[in-house]
């Protein structure tokens, strides 16, 4: 007697599914928001950040790179955390395992799209001039490449691992779990860039408190997963 293939989705699959009416209202909510915010500034911006790229030696091209390079840590960051969280009491309780799902897969895009604007902008750069080859081929750049070169390669694991989003189904689960390992690889390359290619104590300091918050529940689901063959929450269910 044969039986047809059940026709349930995975677990992961289920929290993959982001086509609902909810999601989309808070996707809309969310760009809605950001224009609103955006067309409010814009006036007050334009015309120091106009003088700006137009002068003859202009740092709004410095500044952009610095603060594209912020957020895109930040946004790494932020999806390597909801990553770990998945499936644990934290995620489970609020905001839900399919929203931190949804949150942890649109934070690597948006971090991704945010590491893309902080490489491209360096062409702006007058002050250390970068050329199209410099930031496409890793450590050849003339400014620190060594450190400018971990962060290429950060980019391009970025690329590699936000593009598994859209080809888990053909790759299976297995292989799309374990070139998301590859995000911590990821995560300290660009720690390692944002390090060597700035002297700045601030940016050092935001580099390292994330970094500790992700070795701490990095440690917290290894130590889980070795004691009980898996989370206590993921047993649960």
């Amino acid at each position: 007697m044969t039986h047809a293939p059940s026709k349930t989705p995975s677990r992961l699959d289920a929290l993959c599914d982001f086509t609902g009416p909810r999601t989309t209202r808070w996707v809309v909510a969310g760009v809605a928001a950001g224009a609103g915010l955006a067309l409010a500034a814009l006036p007050y911006v334009m015309p120091a950040l106009s003088r700006s790229l137009s002068g003859p030696q202009p740092k709004a091209w410095w500044y952009l790179a610095r603060a594209s390079g912020l957020v895109a840590y930040a946004l790494l960051s932020a999806s390597m955390l909801l990553g770990l969280l998945l499936s644990t009491r934290f995620a489970k309780e609020w905001p839900g395992n399919a929203s931190a799902f949804a949150l942890h897969e649109q934070t690597s895009l948006l971090g991704l799209a945010f590491g893309l604007f902080h490489s491209l902008v360096l062409l702006g750069d007058r002050h250390t001039p970068f050329t199209i080859a410099q930031i496409l081929l890793p450590f050849g750049a003339v400014y620190r490449p060594f450190a400018v070169g971990l962060g290429q390669l950060a980019v391009y694991g970025m690329t590699l691992v936000a593009g598994t989003f859209y080809v888990r189904r053909h790759i299976g689960r297995r292989a799309w779990r374990l070139i998301h390992f590859g995000t911590f690889a990821v995560f300290a390359l660009a720690l390692l860039h944002g390090l060597g290619s700035s002297s700045d104590r601030t940016v050092m300091v935001a580099g390292i408190v994330p970094a500790l918050l992700i070795l701490f529940f990095g440690t917290y689901r290894t130590v889980a997963h070795l004691a009980g063959g898996a989370s206590p929450e993921v047993q649960a269910q």
